[in-house]
């Protein structure tokens, strides 16, 4: 019986999963096409090198706490005392990881003339990634609320595609589509959060604790390089090389690329927490 019920929640949240993957690229069908015709060839070239640094501050902040958050919560999952000082060291350690991505944005900003043209949209790239990064969808994989969290993250996606339909209309709004996302992703983590408060009372560790979330955190992003570099980080490096036309043309087929790399991602996540 125990057996038969493991493998329907693993069924659910393989499912979940792949539908939340569904939509989560069945949305860029939809934006990526209008807002290359609005934006121009050379303007989504800018907008995709600031979608790029952006992608990478999310990965810094979340910092490979998707898979050793997750751990440690799964690990103790029936022990909700140890849980709280899980909680209270992920959030030191990217509160540590976001003001060193506020520190390389800053040096960022001040080195790349194409960021200081467009100060807005550079700027809530920054915010859009960093709010990103600070989710708290590892907690919920860890406790095997995946439907949930794949919830919180399709609401998230279809609202921000929504907001760049309706008020993306030239080139000089590329930023509203980073501000959308910043507010939504804002708006994920202070749900995520209260969520996380209702089950768990947080305590905050001492440094010797945060340390080692953090070393944790860059040994499983270091193990998974390739992830980066499939998540924007040629394109970022080519945007401080190349013009903004090159950028575009290139930044097109890399997302459609995304697509094929992430189709074992939901069976990878399902079965991790166990």
């Amino acid at each position: 019986m125990k057996s038969r019920l493991l493998r329907s929640t693993l069924t659910h949240n393989v499912f979940s999963l792949y539908a939340g993957q569904a939509a989560i690229y069945i949305a860029p069908v939809i934006t990526v096409p209008y807002l290359a015709r609005v934006l121009g060839v050379s303007e989504w070239g800018t907008y995709s090198f600031a979608l790029a640094f952006s992608t990478q501050l999310s990965l810094l902040v979340e910092c490979g706490f998707g898979v050793t958050g997750n751990r440690a919560v799964a690990t103790h999952r029936g022990q909700p005392a140890a849980i709280g000082p899980i909680i209270g060291a992920v959030i030191l350690a990217k509160m540590a990881l976001i003001v060193a991505a506020c520190g390389i944005a800053a040096f960022e900003y001040a080195r790349i003339p194409s960021f200081q043209h467009q100060p807005a949209l550079f700027w809530f790239s920054v915010t859009s990634g960093i709010t990103q990064g600070f989710s708290f969808a590892w907690y919920l994989y860890g406790i095997e609320r995946i439907a949930l969290a794949v919830g919180i993250d399709v609401s998230t996606r279809v609202s921000v595609a929504a907001s760049s339909l309706l008020l993306v209309k030239s080139p000089d709004d590329a930023w509203i589509y980073f501000a959308a996302q910043t507010v939504a992703n804002t708006l994920a983590v202070v749900g995520s959060l209260l969520y996380v408060l209702r089950a768990n009372a947080v305590r905050w560790p001492g440094l010797p604790a945060i340390g080692t979330m953090l070393r944790q955190g860059i040994g499983a992003t270091l193990s998974r390089p390739g992830f980066g570099v499939f998540t924007g980080l040629n394109t970022f490096l080519l945007g401080v090389y190349a013009s903004s036309e090159v950028v575009g043309q290139y930044a097109g087929a890399e997302r459609i690329s995304r697509v094929v790399t992430a189709l074992p991602g939901p069976v990878c996540l399902a079965l991790f927490p166990r």
